[in-house]
C-alpha cells in the first residue's frame, strides 16, 4: 500500500469527499454535503494519496448505557470509498486509523452500524446488537382515552426531549446517548426538514 494520509480534510478535500459519500449513498450531491456539514467539518476524516482524496468518514463522540452508567462512545459513519480505488485496503486503512485515533482519545468503545461487516472485523469489530422495526396497523392497536395535545416541538422543548430520551436509555442497556450532531441529524436528516411532537396530558387546545 503507498504512503496513505490520514486528517481533517481542507474545504476542498470535504468538497470532494461528500461528492464520493453521495455516489456511495445514491444520495443527491447537496443532501451529501449538508448530511456531513450536520457534524462539522472537523469531525471528516479523508484518506488522501498523492493529493486525491480516495475516500473519507465521519467521526462523532457520543455514549452508550450499560448498567445505568453513561460509556463514552466513538462512533463512525458515512464510510465511503471512491469506486476506482475500492479493493486496495483503502477502507481498511480508513477504519483502522479512525479506530486508533479514538483509542487515543481514550474512548474504550467504538461503534458503527455496518454494511459490508468483513471490511469492519478486518478493522477489530464485531457484531455486538441487533436493529429491528416492526410495523403494527394503527386499526390494530388499543388506545384508552386519554386527553392530550400534540404540538409541533419549539426550540424550548429540546432539552427537555433529549434529557427523557437520556432517562429512557438510562434502562436499557447498549442504548444511544445522542450528541448534538446526532440530535441533528434527526431533525434535519439529509438537508429535509423533519417535525417533532410533543404531547401534553390534561391539557386542552
Amino acid at each position: 500500500m503507498p504512503s496513505l494520509d490520514f486528517r481533517i480534510p481542507t474545504p476542498e478535500e470535504q468538497e470532494s469527499y461528500a461528492e464520493i459519500f453521495a455516489r456511495s449513498f445514491g444520495l443527491e450531491p447537496d443532501d451529501a454535503v449538508q448530511w456531513v456539514r450536520n457534524f462539522g467539518y472537523e469531525n471528516t476524516r479523508v484518506l488522501v494519496e498523492g493529493g486525491h482524496v480516495l475516500g473519507g468518514l465521519v467521526v462523532y463522540r457520543a455514549g452508550q448505557w450499560f448498567g445505568g452508567r453513561r460509556v463514552p462512545m466513538g462512533g463512525i459513519a458515512a464510510v465511503a470509498i471512491d469506486p476506482p480505488y475500492r479493493g486496495r485496503g483503502c477502507a481498511t486503512a480508513l477504519m483502522r486509523e479512525a479506530v486508533r485515533a479514538f483509542a487515543e482519545e481514550g474512548f474504550p468503545i467504538a461503534t458503527l452500524y455496518p454494511a459490508t461487516p468483513g471490511i469492519y472485523r478486518r478493522a477489530g469489530f464485531e457484531q455486538a446488537g441487533s436493529r429491528f422495526e416492526i410495523r403494527v396497523p394503527l386499526s390494530q392497536c388499543l388506545f384508552r382515552e386519554r386527553e392530550v395535545v400534540v404540538r409541533a416541538e419549539t426550540p424550548d422543548d429540546r432539552r427537555t426531549i433529549e434529557e427523557l430520551h437520556r432517562r429512557h436509555g438510562a434502562r436499557y442497556p447498549g442504548t444511544l446517548d445522542r450528541s448534538d450532531p446526532l440530535w441533528a441529524r434527526i431533525r434535519n436528516p439529509g438537508g429535509s426538514r423533519r417535525t417533532a411532537a410533543t404531547c401534553s396530558q390534561g391539557q386542552t387546545g
